[in-house]
């Protein structure tokens, strides 16, 4: 399945506006997930996995998925967040993922 361009133009097809789209979601869980992934990666690795979960919030607004009662962001953004906790100081050796 095709979803073309995730920005099309001025008016973008989500349901928020752009800037509540970057927006990192409040709350503990989330804090807690970004100083996790602040204390052991890199700068580089941290930002990726912000990215990582904006893309995630881009297609989950696209595909309609955010109204959904699966859908919980705080979730999502600890998850993204802390996909790479592996490369991170705190992992290293032959088990780090």
């Amino acid at each position: 399945m095709a979803y073309g361009p995730l920005v099309v133009g001025p008016c973008a097809p989500y349901r928020r506006p752009m800037n509540d789209i970057l927006d990192l979601p409040p709350g503990r869980l989330a804090e807690a997930s970004l100083a996790l992934a602040q204390a052991s990666e890199v700068h580089p690795i941290v930002d990726h996995s912000i990215r990582s979960f904006l893309f995630a919030r881009l297609l989950a607004d696209r595909e309609g998925s955010v109204n959904d009662a699966a859908y919980d962001e705080d979730l999502l953004f600890a998850a993204t967040v802390m996909h790479d906790l592996g490369l991170g100081e705190h992992a290293q050796g032959q088990a780090r993922f």
